[in-house]
């Protein structure tokens, strides 16, 4: 079966919608709260439903893209605690929620099998990578910065599943 014809337009709807996440979300409870929500939705979605949301919905990738482009690093986060007073409790919880909801998004995007039903092969997995952008060597290198420290093991598995998987990853990469 062709799994890409499984995630068709119809199943993405309705499409959540997303922002571009900007650096003044970092400070913003209703930007990341809306943030937040727009990523809760889509990692409830049944297999099909999400990767039909990732194929048709632009805005999702926007988000993503801007994100990891936006999205303070953990060392920034130290640097800032240690020079300006306490911070707010409810931005602190609000950011962290994201970054926790972000990191599964990614591992949900790096992954083509989430069960024994639920699954794409290796070869439309990579293809559909690469043909939408969904992650690139910017964004994995993003990714390790910001990720690997909380989760070092994780991330290193996730990169060498995308680096098997994905065969033009290590072709870029040699470039």
């Amino acid at each position: 079966m062709n799994t890409s014809a499984r995630f068709t337009k119809e199943l993405a709807q309705p499409l959540v919608s997303f922002t571009a996440f900007l650096p003044v979300d970092n400070d913003s409870p209703s930007h990341l709260s809306q943030h937040n929500a727009s990523v809760s939705s889509v990692l409830r979605l049944p297999y099909e439903r999400f990767w039909a949301q990732v194929l048709y919905s632009p805005s999702l990738l926007i988000f993503l893209d801007t994100y990891l482009r936006y999205a303070p690093r953990p060392f920034q986060a130290l640097e800032t605690e240690n020079e300006q007073e306490e911070e707010d409790p409810i931005l602190k919880e609000l950011r962290e929620a994201l970054v926790n909801r972000v990191f599964r998004l990614i591992l949900r995007l790096s992954t083509n099998k989430e069960s024994s039903k639920d699954l794409m092969e290796i070869e439309e997995f990579s293809s559909i990578v690469k043909q939408h952008n969904i992650l690139d060597l910017p964004k994995i290198l993003d990714i390790c910065v910001m990720f690997g420290g909380f989760n070092s093991g994780l991330v290193s598995k996730m990169i060498s599943h995308l680096f098997k998987s994905c065969s033009w990853l290590e072709e870029d990469w040699d470039k």
